[in-house]
């Protein structure tokens, strides 16, 4: 029985550490070093700034606080769908969708207990190297563009046809011997 679930255990495992991390480094942030105050960890380099977004990326949906959390659970509910339904996906797009799934309910939680996410990553190279002022992010931010970073690269390099067809209970059993 354990055999036959060993993946989900594993990748549930997965998500539940990219969850709690970005957690703990949100509450780490801001109980140090406070929210709206910052803290340089190395100059020109990357500064520790709390901040809460009220919307989504770059501001973006700014105060569509109902629409955000609504549009992000249905999201994370149709990632887990397609994590549960299609259990033979290859490895590489379902470590994709987990850390997709991971950053989303991350800032999830934040919209839903805190009314705002909670951001304290600015990177000051952008500005001092290229004069880019880039927008402060956390924890969440950098595993959904890891997620999508290896889907794209994965769509790009390994993608077969079939991919998605041949990748129900029916050949994750086969290949299981379940």
């Amino acid at each position: 029985m354990i055999k036959k679930y060993s993946l989900f255990i594993k990748e549930g495992v997965i998500a539940i550490w990219l969850i709690a991390s970005d957690l703990l480094t949100k509450l780490a942030a801001f109980s140090l070093v406070g929210d709206g105050n910052t803290y340089s960890m190395l100059d020109n380099v990357f500064s520790i700034t709390c901040v809460r977004n009220m919307g989504a990326t770059f501001g973006s949906f700014y105060g569509q606080k109902a629409l955000l959390i609504s549009l992000t659970a249905v999201v994370c509910v149709a990632l887990l769908v397609l994590l549960i339904a299609r259990p033979a996906l290859p490895k590489p797009l379902r470590m994709s969708v987990i850390f997709i799934l991971g950053g989303a309910v991350g800032n999830l939680y934040d919209r839903a207990v805190y009314g705002s996410v909670r951001d304290f990553i600015e990177y000051d190279f952008l500005k001092s190297m290229f004069d880019i002022d880039f927008a402060i992010g956390n924890v969440a931010d950098i595993y959904l563009m890891l997620g999508v970073l290896l889907l794209i690269v994965y769509i790009f390099f390994s993608y077969k046809e079939g991919d998605f067809v041949n990748s129900s209970w029916k050949k994750f059993k086969a290949d299981a011997n379940v």
